[in-house]
């Protein structure tokens, strides 16, 4: 975190003091409201995001988890549904890739209750999006844009063997 202040801070609408992560993504709802997703947490916001609500942990209808890192919303073409595509693992503290999906969730009701995941990529394919770059075209189709690599892709000081890579200009390089 900088330590530098904005130059103009009277400026700023919103300075969220939640420990939101980079992988945050926002959809705007059929009356109005923000929905706001950030790994497995959410809020809303009803004024055009000058205020938010308390922030609550997403959980699909079986009581398990919506949401993990990569995540992106979209609005769904029923008048009150809801997407979320996110990255997860099959064990939480496991730093490995070998566990890692991409799955989609649905919500009906503007993100109070979630439907269980549909997996969108295979277990075991390190598979990414960037957060907010799910679309749907005028026909309904969702567009997740996304990225994958082979290789290791851990660096220097968390590695797993076998690791790839090198020293350059005394900087450890991972190879993908």
């Amino acid at each position: 975190m900088s330590h530098v202040p904005m130059t103009m801070p009277e400026l700023a609408i919103d300075t969220q003091a939640h420990p939101f992560s980079h992988t945050t993504t926002f959809v705007q709802l059929e009356d109005g409201r923000i929905f706001h997703a950030s790994f497995r947490a959410s809020n809303f916001s009803e004024d055009g995001g000058l205020t938010w609500s308390d922030v609550v942990e997403m959980q699909d209808i079986n009581g398990d988890p919506v949401g993990g890192s990569c995540t992106c919303l979209v609005k769904l073409s029923d008048k009150n549904s809801i997407g979320l595509a996110a990255q997860t693992k099959s064990e939480p503290d496991d730093p490995r890739w070998e566990g890692r999906q991409m799955l989609f969730w649905r919500s009906d009701d503007n993100g109070e209750t979630w439907q269980p995941p549909v997996p969108i990529s295979k277990p075991g394919i390190f598979c990414q999006a960037l957060q907010d770059t799910m679309l749907r075209t005028s026909s309904g189709r969702i567009i997740l844009p996304t990225f994958s690599s082979m290789g290791q892709p851990n660096g220097l000081n968390d590695r797993m063997a076998p690791m790839t890579g090198k020293l350059v200009h005394n900087q450890f390089v991972a190879t993908a």
